[in-house]
């Protein structure tokens, strides 16, 4: 009798495990699980090439992995059922750099020191930004992602910082872009203030920046020249972009890799949208 009590004991006991294994709560089953993450692609085509590529360079891939996230490329479309099926997969979204921002998007004739516009791209990332806003995704932008953020919720930007600032801080190193060459001043109060602190020395290779703050936005740092470095969302879903390039630093960089564990951090502790039927 007492085996068979001690058997039936026993079957409780792993029964009750495996149960919790597999019906844990939403809560246990985040910390388990690693967040998706996608990252906007951009696009190329090599010279006298008809193929085009959508790509990302390897260092947000490495930066996401490093952080604790599963990295996925959302390669350029106008299809608009598939950029909804990406939203559906992910659990947060990284916007990357790339091709200046269209300044017809915020109101603007082309200034003559504007670079290569992809309007492919423009229009791909206002329907990945119109989704994620409205199903509350994580956002996070690097770079031209902080630009298009800005451009996206009502902000315009400088065509080119130097030729309509007077900046005396160089915002494009040629050469070692994963050393920092500038500081940033962090506001107190923000996301961002919470991992770096007062202040960070960062990289930076643009010529445009954030010029008039989207509305409902708030700046989280600058530069010396007074450049806008970092936005954040003020309420609602998370929201927040940087000018320079924590992914080519992350490496030997604890900062700036805290900087997307944190963001990891956020998409596992928001629930994944649901896929509409």
């Amino acid at each position: 009798m007492r085996k068979v009590i001690a058997g039936i004991l026993s079957f409780i006991v792993a029964a009750f495990i495996v149960g919790n294994l597999f019906g844990a709560s939403p809560e246990v089953k985040s910390v388990v699980k690693k967040p998706v993450i996608g990252v906007s692609a951009s696009l190329s085509r090599k010279f006298m090439h008809t193929t085009i590529r959508s790509y990302v360079n390897e260092y947000y891939a490495n930066a996401v992995i490093a952080a604790g996230g599963v990295p996925v490329i959302l390669p350029v479309t106008d299809n608009k059922e598939a950029i909804s099926g990406m939203i559906d997969v992910i659990d947060g979204l990284i916007l990357s750099g790339g091709a200046d921002v269209n300044p017809l998007l915020y109101g603007e004739e082309p200034h003559p020191s504007l670079e290569a516009l992809m309007p492919r791209r423009d229009s791909f990332e206002t329907n990945l930004l119109k989704l994620a806003t409205n199903k509350k995704l994580p956002v996070f932008g690097i770079c031209r992602g902080q630009q298009f953020i800005n451009v996206y919720n009502g902000g315009t930007l400088y065509q080119d910082i130097h030729d309509m600032t007077n900046s005396n801080v160089r915002h494009r190193q040629l050469t070692d872009r994963e050393v920092g060459t500038h500081t940033v001043d962090v506001k107190k109060g923000t996301w961002l203030h919470g991992i770096l602190g007062d202040k960070a020395v960062v990289n930076t290779y643009h010529h445009q920046a954030v010029k008039d703050l989207a509305p409902g936005f708030v700046v989280a740092a600058r530069s010396k020249d007074g450049s806008i470095e970092a936005i954040e969302k003020i309420k609602g879903s998370f929201y927040m972009g940087v000018q320079w390039h924590p992914e080519r630093m992350q490496k030997g960089n604890e900062l700036m890799l805290k900087l997307f564990k944190e963001f990891i951090n956020v998409c596992r502790k928001t629930p994944r949208p649901v896929p509409e039927k």
